[in-house]
Parts: C-alpha cells; structure tokens; sequence
C-alpha cells in the first residue's frame, strides 16, 4: 500500500492504494472523484471484468496522481466505480508501463 493523492480539477484527495502489477487499470471508488473535484461528464463508460464479476465503471484517459515521496504528479487512465470497496488500486496501464 502506498499513499497517493488524487489531483482534480476542485482540490484533491489523499488516500492508500494498492499497488498491483497484476491489474491492467487504475481503479478508484467514484467518491473519491467527487472529493477531488474531477469532473466525470467526459468520462465513458467501461465495463470491466475481474474476480467479482463484471462492473461498470466511468474511464477518463487522464487523471493527475502524486505518490507519496515523488515529487512531481504523473497523468494515468482510470476508472471510477461506484462502491469500488477497495477505494483505490493502481495497475499497470500508465503507471508500470
């Protein structure tokens, strides 16, 4: 787990995610957007496919992330779920690659 902090457009948003090499997307629960400030109404819809199931989920093909200790913010796709119980997880698209 590391800290990040979620970069929006109203503020940001600073929470634990889990760092997974193993996970092809980003993934973030959809109140946190909100928190941030990150507008969502340019976002498309994507469906996604995992242990639980399948869900869908709000895909923006930049969002603006600070990892704890790094000094500047790297720009990575996401998507925003809502109910997303893990809050967040960073794949490898954009952040491993």
């Amino acid at each position: 787990m590391v800290e990040i902090e979620l970069i929006g457009d109203g503020g940001s948003q600073k929470v634990l995610a889990l760092l997974d090499s193993g996970a092809d997307y980003s993934l973030f629960d959809y109140d946190l957007a909100v928190a941030a400030g990150i507008d969502l109404s340019k976002s498309r819809d994507d469906r996604l496919t995992g242990i639980g199931g399948e869900t869908l989920g709000k895909r923006l093909d930049k969002v603006d992330i600070k990892v704890q200790d790094i000094v500047n913010a790297v720009k990575i796709p996401a998507c925003f779920i809502k109910n997303f119980t893990a809050g967040a997880l960073i794949g490898q698209e954009g952040f491993f690659d």
